[in-house]
């Protein structure tokens, strides 16, 4: 009989490895790729989240709808991103898996 393993562990739920849940900003939506297919969006604010490892991206759409994502490397306040199969490749774009370069 050995010991139990750390991720068994963590599996029960325990207080001790949950989730601080009330230190999360608010909920990290990714951009659902159909319902904003073409739009585009600004970076407003980078967020700090105590409750995650990530920081977040507060992005303002092109139709005033406000919604948080995590942060990717590189990308900074003030910078237009876009959704859709027209991005570009550049960091904080969303794109489908079939529209990215391999490499």
């Amino acid at each position: 009989m050995g010991k139990r393993l750390i991720p068994q562990r963590r599996g029960k739920g325990t207080p001790r490895y949950r989730s601080p849940s009330h230190r999360f900003k608010g909920d990290i939506t990714y951009p659902a790729y159909r319902k904003y297919s073409g739009i585009g969006g600004q970076v407003i604010e980078l967020v700090h989240d105590p409750g995650r490892s990530a920081p977040l991206a507060r992005i303002l759409l092109e139709d005033f709808e406000e919604i948080l994502m995590i942060a990717p490397e590189g990308l900074h306040v003030g910078q237009w991103i876009g959704i859709g199969d027209n991005a570009n490749m550049k960091p904080g774009n969303v794109l489908s898996v079939g529209d990215i370069s391999e490499g």
